[in-house]
């Protein structure tokens, strides 16, 4: 993604469609000067109306704190990766590094329940869904019907968020195989 227009214009539009198919009415967003006369169209097709920030102004635009606070959590997640986990799989956790941001946040709209039950109508189940650190070491079982008869009972892998498709299941990376597995069973090597 880049800051040309064509990017920014799809990205508007995908934001506010997101938004308002979780109920949340966006009419109004606050921005600073990277604006093209596309994104100012797409707004106008989108009934949004703006309110543009001075350059170097950060205070008003309370995007730039969430920004801010998005990329610390990031970096925070990757910090706590396994040594053994190239960091460059962290695209495939932002499930999980989304959610917690999510839960632990209120939502703007009704600050006594998290931002995530402001979105989807029901705060996280983390019982159908359990979750760990992501970038951690874990050991994948292989069920007998997929092994040898005298292979190991599991293969290392790295737990990579909660399979939110699935219940009490896990999204994982083999580093054997270089593949995505979907597990219910692991062993956690927690460090």
């Amino acid at each position: 993604i880049s800051l040309r227009h064509e990017h920014t214009t799809l990205a508007l539009k995908a934001t506010v469609e997101f938004f308002r198919s979780h109920g949340v009415v966006l009419n109004r967003i606050r921005m600073d000067n990277q604006k093209s006369n596309p994104l100012l169209l797409m707004a106008q097709k989108l009934n949004v109306k703006w309110d543009l920030v001075p350059p170097f102004v950060k205070n008003p635009n309370r995007s730039e704190r969430a920004i801010r606070t998005a990329k610390n959590h990031l970096i925070a997640v990757r910090a706590g990766f396994h040594p053994d986990c190239p960091t460059a799989h962290i695209d495939r956790c932002l499930f999980q590094i989304e959610m917690t941001l999510n839960v632990v946040r209120p939502f703007e709209y009704q600050p006594q329940v998290s931002a995530y039950e402001g979105l989807y109508g029901a705060s996280f189940n983390f019982r159908q869904h359990p979750i760990a650190p992501v970038g951690t070491l874990v050991l994948s079982w292989d069920s007998p019907d997929h092994r040898g008869s005298w292979a190991d009972h599991g293969v290392p892998a790295v737990y990579l968020g909660p399979a939110p498709n699935h219940y009490r299941a896990f999204e994982v990376w083999v580093p054997a195989s270089s593949a995505l597995r979907t597990t219910n069973t692991v062993w956690w090597f927690l460090e």
